[in-house]
């Protein structure tokens, strides 16, 4: 007689960011972490927008973190946001937050694709200033 592992053939509890974007839970540890320099960069570009548009006017925390984790959802990418209080010269601007925004994974189940990191890398797609194309630094020198 077998005895059944316990979860063997059942499927994955959904967890925090299953309830909050749906279906993220079929993650796997080759989907979480590892974010691509365009992708980076889209997000980079969404985020700042956002914030500039933002910081002009009064607006409900619930508002920003929606609109964020959607328009981040749509790249393949889920985030997670904090706040933390405005501080300014060290002072602290009374009733001013800014946003933390942490990247948590990925939406789907893709394993990370290490052929296009290095053709974005070495293509320097983000734009890095001294950083020749067809160059990686790294610490003990340069690989071509």
């Amino acid at each position: 007689m077998n005895t059944p592992i316990i979860g063997e053939g059942t499927p994955p509890m959904p967890d925090r960011l299953d309830r909050e974007y749906g279906g993220v839970h079929h993650r796997s540890g080759m989907a979480q972490g590892e974010i691509h320099d365009t992708e980076m960069a889209y997000a980079d570009a969404i985020l700042n927008a956002m914030i500039q548009r933002y910081s002009t006017r009064s607006f409900e925390l619930t508002e920003f973190e929606k609109e964020a984790k959607d328009r981040i959802h749509d790249l393949g990418l889920a985030i997670e946001i904090y706040w933390k209080p405005n501080v300014v010269r060290g002072r602290t601007v009374e009733g001013s937050l800014c946003p933390v925004i942490t990247f948590v994974g990925r939406v789907e189940k893709t394993p990370f694709d290490h052929d296009r990191q290095v053709h974005e890398v070495t293509r320097n797609v983000i734009g890095l200033k001294g950083v020749g194309e067809g160059v990686i630094n790294t610490k003990g020198g340069t690989a071509l």
